[in-house]
């Protein structure tokens, strides 16, 4: 059906910054479509012209979509010219274009892309709408963009207009936040700012003249003064209230943190701590309200209160002790620390069961960089290693591993042998950390650990005792525990934090003298989780479970 229409010859020009288009039918009558500078008609030679067949009117050209000029054609400043064939439906909206002669460098992509957003009134058979199919060139013709004339004329700069800025105060020289300040110029118009907290206000842009200023604050007396204000300079005034009756003082300042009394130290702090001979948590020895550990107890004296009214939490679980004996040394090495937290009093119901203090001690993860890294270290009390980097085997895990003992019983036994003494000592304690952690995601992480530690202390008598012969013999000292923990974090969204820690091991205290002993074992079981929100703009809700179980044998 096609075959037997009579074509029809469109041809487009396009150039840059400009396009004129060009429509002719076989009957020279020109289809003008619209474009960014108008539409002329060119009419073909009367050589060229077929008269239509009886019935059959061609499609027309209704909406043009001028081509963007391709990039390389431009920057080479090629022109060329495509022929393309457009296939048109019924309803005049082109169903398919193909290239007949390409043009290359980019001009038979634009120009496709182009005619496929063409509209047409539709080919008509007997008045009957009817698909077609024509041909349509597009010729594209560099235009280089004309420059901008310059301005042959400046416009003088009029000078800036005036500024007037201050600070209210109170007679106190105390600063009067929140005061209304009237600025009124000869013509009645008013200008309203109010003083910031630290008394100062400012209007930027006033035209040059004389303003009346009214300064208004509620408990002072009202203040009218005037000013004068010079175009592109800036008057800087102070303005005094006097009280109006019984003087009062308003005091503005930040809220207080949630947990008021909490001391934290930061790994960058940890590292720079003088005094502690290379051991970090010493230094919580140091700070207000606490007392070092009384003889050979690990433990800490918070604000006069027993030493059971002090929790120690490593990573998020409780543990019996945070120093080996006398405080010689802490159980966790501070090469593993990330922060300690520390609150002396007042902590929030996050924390319960006691009414001393809490030290939280949070142990940082192991490097990720791919990298084994690895520390051994040796002195007159004590000797550890530490091990960390990628888990083998295990692709996005990574490890750290530490331990360490004491050796004071290998040289100081052997003294008090060769001077004779009555009594022998062989103290020994020793602790050990593993801990591996994996992040399935960039908001969450997951962690195993296992730590613990062990203190050994017996005094061997060779003398029997001339008051009980029963207290004759060993007095030995043992404490210890270990943990097996898991840890997950889950930063769910925007302000709102999952973490939730779970643990289990055993607590051993054994204490004799001679044939007198006491031992206990305990069992616990613990977790805590904990999910914080923030509600709205200063509102943040902590909620959570805090559970503890033990067995004692």
């Amino acid at each position: 059906m096609l075959s037997r229409w009579p074509p029809i010859t469109v041809v487009c020009a396009a150039a840059l910054g400009a396009t004129v288009a060009f429509a002719q039918d076989d009957r020279g009558q020109g289809a003008v479509p619209s474009g960014n500078s108008g539409a002329v008609t060119v009419p073909q030679p009367p050589a060229q012209q077929a008269p239509p067949k009886s019935g059959l009117t061609p499609p027309q050209l209704t909406k043009f979509v001028a081509a963007t000029y391709p990039a390389e054609a431009a920057e080479r400043k090629l022109e060329g010219n495509v022929v393309l064939q457009l296939d048109i439906d019924a309803s005049g909206r082109v169903a398919a274009v193909a290239v007949v002669n390409p043009a290359g460098h980019g001009f038979d992509e634009a120009a496709a892309e182009a005619a496929r957003r063409f509209e047409f009134a539709p080919a008509l058979r007997d008045g009957k709408p009817v698909a077609a199919r024509i041909l349509y060139r597009y010729a594209f013709t560099f235009k280089p963009a004309e420059p901008r004339p310059e301005a042959t004329q400046q416009t003088p700069a009029s000078p800036p207009l005036g500024r007037l800025s201050g600070v209210v105060r109170a007679a106190a020289d105390a600063p009067v936040a929140g005061a209304e300040l009237v600025v009124r110029d000869a013509t009645g118009s008013e200008r309203r700012v109010r003083s910031g907290e630290e008394g100062t206000w400012v209007l930027p842009e006033l035209p040059d003249g004389l303003y009346t200023v009214i300064v208004q604050s509620p408990g002072y007396r009202k203040l009218e003064v005037q000013e004068r204000v010079a175009r592109g300079e800036a008057t800087e005034v102070v303005y005094r209230l006097v009280p109006d009756g019984e003087l009062q003082v308003v005091i503005r300042g930040a809220r207080p943190p949630r947990e008021v009394t909490r001391r934290t130290l930061e790994r960058r702090e940890i590292e720079r701590i003088p005094g502690t001979n290379g051991d970090a948590l010493r230094s919580l020895q140091n700070l207000p309200g606490v007392a070092r550990p009384p003889g050979f107890a690990g433990v800490l004296v918070v604000r006069g209160s027993s030493a059971q009214d002090t929790n120690v939490f490593v990573d998020g679980t409780l543990v019996p002790l945070i120093y080996h004996f006398g405080g010689l040394s802490s159980a966790v090495p501070t090469e593993l620390l990330e922060r300690i937290d520390f609150y002396p009093g007042n902590f929030s119901a996050q924390y319960g069961r006691v009414t001393g203090g809490i030290v939280e001690v949070g142990i940082r993860s192991p490097r990720s960089d791919g990298k084994l890294h690895g520390m051994a270290q040796l002195d007159l009390i004590d000797a550890r290693a530490m091990l960390e980097g990628p888990v083998p085997y295990a692709k996005g895990w990574h490890f750290a591993a530490a331990v360490r003992r004491s050796w004071v019983d290998t040289w100081l036994k052997p003294v008090l042998t060769s001077a004779g003494a009555s009594v022998s000592a062989a103290p020994v304690y020793y602790d050990y950390q593993l801990i591996a952690e994996t992040r399935p995601s960039e908001r969450s992480s997951f962690r195993v650990s296992f730590i613990g530690s062990d203190d050994r202390l017996e005094l061997l008598t060779k003398d029997t005792a001339e008051v009980d012969p029963v207290l004759t013999g060993n007095l030995r000292a043992y404490t210890g525990f270990y943990r097996a923990m898991a840890r997950y974090r889950n930063d769910l969204a925007d302000g709102v934090s999952l973490q939730s820690v779970t643990a289990t091991g055993r607590n051993t205290i054994d204490v004799g003298v001679g044939s007198l002993f006491f031992k206990l074992d305990t069992v616990p079981v613990t977790n805590r989780t904990e999910l914080t929100a923030r509600v709205a703009r200063g509102a943040t809700l902590h909620t959570g479970v805090d559970m503890l179980w033990a067995s004692s044998e």
